[in-house]
């Protein structure tokens, strides 16, 4: 098969045998975001002025990661609600 971009045949059948892919050490995730999930990203991404929707991504995974962790030491996550002057803890379920 010939490279469209290098002009270059290549005989591997295993991208893992090709020289000319990248080898990041970070797996690269696509996944299409659409209806609900779509607007909901937009709509963080908005409010909290993310440069991209990858970016919202990534906070939102660095976010739950921290959160399994406390859940992983035995510790709970809350959502303090405020309503006047009584404050409500609202578990956050993992």
């Amino acid at each position: 098969m010939t490279n469209p971009v290098t002009n270059k045949t290549n005989t591997s059948d295993s991208i893992a045998d090709n020289p000319e892919v990248s080898r990041s050490p970070y797996p690269r995730v696509t996944v299409r975001l659409t209806g609900d999930v779509g607007a909901a990203i937009s709509e963080i991404q908005e409010a909290t002025h993310a440069s991209s929707p990858s970016e919202v991504i990534r906070r939102a995974i660095l976010i739950y990661h921290t959160m399994v962790k406390q859940k992983m030491q035995g510790n709970n996550t809350y959502i303090e609600k405020i309503k006047g002057e009584t404050i409500t803890k609202v578990p956050i379920l993992l």
